[in-house]
């Protein structure tokens, strides 16, 4: 109802009706109201303005020097010539002062500098400077000479800088919007002195440090809306307030303020006016209170996206005048059948019903159907049970219906849907529902939304399907779907199509090659079914594609060269199929907004282009199982120079079962983002570099089955994330580095490693100082050694020369034996030439270790180990 004040003849006069308490009624009125009121309104202008007096000089001046100052380039201010600024657009006078009183360019659009020479407007009362762009300037301190203003709107006008001080001047200031700006508050003093105020707006902005914001918002008596949506608001006990000054507040919406933490306060059911209540997203935590049946002049009640528990109070019976009910993504328990009846006698009104991602339990048989007025019902991931009821049909006015992920149960038909003509959005996925359709059935509906995950639609694809002309995502996965050729063409006649997933059932044929509508399709998810041939060339002309998952089928031939033109592609996954030739170079070139690119088990060969290091968004790379070849070197130090450009998005990278070469570059350590890296089955040879121990966030490394060689890095040891690692079969040598997360890990991951030792394997190193000491032994038992042939060869020579000179017939034996020297000499010298070529020739036939190379972290002489058996 409109208070009858303002349909007194002094209503007429437009200078009693004040903007701001026009705009609070329009807010808090219904339809009618809100027609008639501004009927009113706009009348009561009419004759306000006739026989209009002239406008003062000094303030038209004031004026053209304002437009003068600023851009309007869409023309709005091309009325403002002529002497009279009175009649300009957007201007408006006292019909009794001729003083100008009302200044509404708000979305106008206008850009540039306010002009100081505003000021001189000081019998202003209403400003509207919305949605203008004055480029992040701060809020002229001009403002705050308007003494007389009762209505400031500076939304959405790209404001930015501190709110100035002069602001707490206003003080008949009662409606004040500055939303959507980049305005910063350090403090809320300001608003505390703002008592007229009956209507505060300031959403979107950032009010971190205001640390005394409910203290403040507490000295506004005459206070009836709030807006602190996503105000980034510190952290708060919204119940250290012992009472309100507030108490004729309407609306209350503090929503996405997520440092607010706290129960819900016991000094908001003391607030009986407030028709909407909004505090979704706010850390809440608790229980909902019986206190809640207090407020019966609600109709807008939010408090979704918290950590509330408990039942649903029967004291909600209460709320009869409730339109809108939302407290999904909580904790809330108890049987909904019960709290449902509990309030049916008085919520028969209600519109929105949104209880989604709760614990509740029970069935919606016996009440729902009553509910007759409800548009939207979304009661998707909690613990439901129970057939759907057929009577659901019979609520004429709904237009949504979510109920997936629950455990209903039953048949599903056409009599579910008998008068649902409004129905746009219909979701029944993840529920043991079986779902039979006439084929002949034409639905009453046409939807926006179609979701039957994992229900049983088998065996056919849907035929009523092909009537829903303005269907924008289709979800009918892993339904049991299969046959050959039976994803209709139809599909691609519905132009409005945005998403489609056929997943995980048993379709087969070629896919359709009639794409070329559907420019606003942006995911195709046609994974694991037996679709076979070529990819459809029509692809390439969705240029809103962003995800197309294609995996686990039979697809072969070549990828398409049109695909490249999908430059939006940020999802692609063709893993496990028949594809084969070259990995295309365009993949770098052109899509470069690729995050996940996954093309592994297939028949790719070649070797990688250097191009994809031109993927800069990339966060997991798979290409393993294939053919692939060549030096990995080169490709994966191209890849870290994606750092250099400050990405550090590179998370999982799988080369596997591969035919790689090269070796591990050292720059590998720059991917500092990267928890998965597998380079098993190749030929990868040389050492691991240190540098992998950089890998702060590294969870699996699996370098298994190559021809790495020296000693493990002791960095790998500081690895806090590894979770798994495999090394085996390689040809590592030394020691293995002691560490928590090394130790851990079991003799698998090290096997086939014969020049390994230490924990866990059975061969167990020698200590450094067994090792000196034998060093020093040996060293000893060397000397000794020389010392015994020196003295034994000195006996032996002057035993021969007293023979030769005591005796004869052994000189002559002797000279006979030098002279054969020369021929003994020839033989030996052709023996050796003969070994030396062979020697050669054995040389020059491959071994396992030519692709070996250097060890860079070496640690010393091999260490000597003894078998612990």
């Amino acid at each position: 109802m409109i208070p009858s004040s303002i349909l007194s003849n002094r209503a007429c006069n437009c200078e009693e009706i004040t903007p701001p308490f026009y705009m609070i009624l329009l807010a808090t009125m219904g339809l009618v109201a809100k027609k008639v009121l501004t009927a009113l309104a706009l009348w009561c202008l009419i004759i306000n303005t006739r026989e209009i007096a002239a406008c003062i000089a000094a303030e038209r001046d004031a004026l053209v020097a304002f437009n003068a100052s600023i851009n309007d380039p869409h023309g709005k201010l091309s009325s403002w010539r002529g002497e009279n600024c009175c009649n300009w657009s957007g201007v408006r006078c006292s019909k009794k002062t001729g003083h100008v009183i009302l200044l509404d360019l708000g979305r106008y659009a206008i850009e540039g500098e306010i002009d100081p020479s505003l000021s001189a407007l000081t019998n202003l009362v209403y400003l509207n400077l919305s949605q203008g762009d004055f480029d992040g300037a701060s809020i002229p301190e001009l403002i705050g000479s308007f003494k007389m203003l009762t209505y400031l709107d500076l939304s959405s006008a790209h404001f930015g800088g501190p709110v100035p001080p002069r602001l707490d001047n206003l003080s008949r200031l009662q409606y004040l919007d500055l939303s959507s700006s980049h305005i910063t508050v350090d403090n809320f003093h300001w608003v505390s002195e703002l008592t007229s105020l009956r209507y505060l707006d300031l959403n979107w902005l950032y009010l971190a440090a205001s640390l005394d914001w409910l203290q403040a918002v507490n000295m506004l008596p005459l206070l009836q809306l709030l807006y602190l949506n996503d105000a980034s608001l510190p952290f708060t006990n919204l119940n250290n307030l012992p009472h309100v000054n507030f108490t004729t507040l309407k609306i209350l919406d503090l929503k996405s303020n997520t440092n607010l933490n706290s129960s819900l306060p016991s000094w908001i059911w003391n607030l009986s006016s407030l028709s909407e209540l909004d505090l979704s997203s706010c850390g809440l935590s608790g229980k909902i209170p019986d206190e809640l049946g207090k407020l019966t002049s609600l109709k807008f009640l939010a408090l979704a996206d918290n950590k509330l528990k408990g039942q649903i109070p029967r004291s909600a019976n209460r709320l009869c005048k409730l339109v809108n009910l939302d407290l999904s993504r909580n904790l809330l328990s108890g049987d909904i059948t019960e709290t449902a009846k509990s309030l049916l006698p008085c919520m028969k009104g209600l519109q929105i019903l949104d209880l989604a991602d709760n614990k509740l339990k029970g069935n919606i048989s016996g009440w729902l159907e009553q509910m007759e007025s409800l548009r939207v019902l979304d009661l998707s991931k909690n613990s439901l049970s129970g057939a759907v009821p057929a009577c659901i049909g019979n609520l004429s006015n709904l237009t949504n219906l979510d109920i997936s992920f629950n455990s209903f149960k039953g048949t599903v038909s056409e009599l579910h849907f008998l008068n649902l003509s409004r129905l746009h959005t219909l979701v029944l996925s993840s529920n043991s529902l079986k779902i039979i359709m006439n084929h002949r059935w034409v639905p009453p509906f046409q939807l926006r939304e179609l979701g039957m995950h994992s229900c049983l639609v088998r065996p056919r694809f849907p035929t009523w399907l092909q009537s829903q002309t303005r269907i924008e995502k289709i979800d009918v996965g892993n339904t049991g779907i299969s046959g050959d050729g039976v994803i209709p063409t139809s599909l691609c006649e519905m132009i409005k199509m945005e998403v489609i997933d056929l997943s995980n059932n048993n379709l087969s044929g070629e896919l359709p090659n009639c794409w070329h509508k559907n420019s606003d399709l942006y995911i195709i998810d046609f994974s694991s079914n037996n679709f076979w041939g070529q990819r459809p060339s029509t692809i390439g002309s969705l240029s809103s594609l962003v995800t197309l998952h294609l995996s686990k089928n039979n697809l072969s031939g070549l990828l398409p060269t049109s695909l490249q033109s999908c430059n939006r592609l940020m999802f692609l996954d063709l893993e496990e199929n028949n594809l084969s030739g070259n990995i295309p170079k365009w993949i770098g070139d052109g899509l470069q907004n690729l995050v996940f690119l996954r093309l592994g088990l297939n028949q790719f060969s070649g070797e990688i282009p250097e191009e994809l290091s031109q993927l800069h968004a990339l966060q997991y790379l798979d290409f393993g199982n294939n053919k692939l070849s060549g030096p990995v070197t080169h490709f994966l130090g191209n890849l870290t120079m994606l750092i250099f450009r400050k990405y550090y998005l590179l998370k999982s990278i799988d080369l596997s079962a591969n035919q790689l070469t090269g070796r591990v570059p050292s720059e590998i350590g720059f991917l500092s983002a990267l928890y998965s890296f597998n380079l098993s089955r190749n030929h990868i040879g040389g050492s691991i570099p240190d540098e992998i121990g950089n890998l702060r966030n590294l969870e699996s490394v699996d370098l298994s089955w190559n021809n790495l060689s020296c000693s493990i890095p002791r960095s790998l040891a500081s690895l806090t994330s590894l979770g798994y690692l495999n090394l085996s079969y390689n040809d590592l040598s030394g020691k293995i580095p002691s560490g928590i997360e090394l130790e851990t890990f079991g003799e698998d991951s090290y096997l086939g490693n014969v020049n390994l030792c230490g924990n866990p394997l059975p061969r167990i190193c020698l200590p450094i100082s067994s090792k000196r000491r034998h060093h020093k032994l040996n060293l000893h038992f060397d000397i000794v050694t020389y010392l015994c042939m020196l003295l034994g060869f000195a006996s032996g020579f002057a035993i021969v020369l007293i023979i030769l000179i005591s005796s004869a017939a052994a000189r002559k034996a002797y000279f006979e034996f030098t002279d054969n020297i020369p021929n003994k000499l020839q033989k030996v010298g052709l023996k050796l030439h003969l070994n030396r070529a062979l020697a050669a020739r054995n040389l020059s036939m491959p071994t396992k270790s030519q692709n070996s190379l250097t060890c860079y972290h070496f640690e010393g002489p091999p260490t000597p180990w003894q078998s612990s058996t």
